[in-house]
């Protein structure tokens, strides 16, 4: 349950929850797969420095979790679901 949902009054109801869109992980997974390549690539050329490699894409598994942790969030504290009545309504 949400916040918002625990504090509804009598006869209100939510009418529209909105959702975080996947895109927000692109440039994570752009960072890992990035990463992967480059652990790849050195495997091949230089193998003593492909840890390079797995460490960018452990940089982009870092994003990845950042931007989905509700506690690490800057909008974890923003209200993204709309109530059929207005906070004002409440006489």
């Amino acid at each position: 349950m949400s916040y918002l949902d625990d504090h509804l009054l009598p006869g209100e109801r939510i009418v529209y929850r909105a959702r975080l869109h996947w895109t927000i992980f692109l440039t994570a997974i752009t960072v890992v797969l990035l990463g992967l390549g480059l652990w790849i690539l050195l495997q091949v050329f230089e193998p003593a420095y492909s840890y390079a490699g797995l460490g960018l894409a452990g940089i982009g598994l870092l994003l990845a979790i950042t931007r989905r942790n509700p506690f690490i969030q800057r909008e974890r504290f923003s209200l993204r679901d709309i109530a059929d009545r207005h906070i004002g309504d409440r006489a």
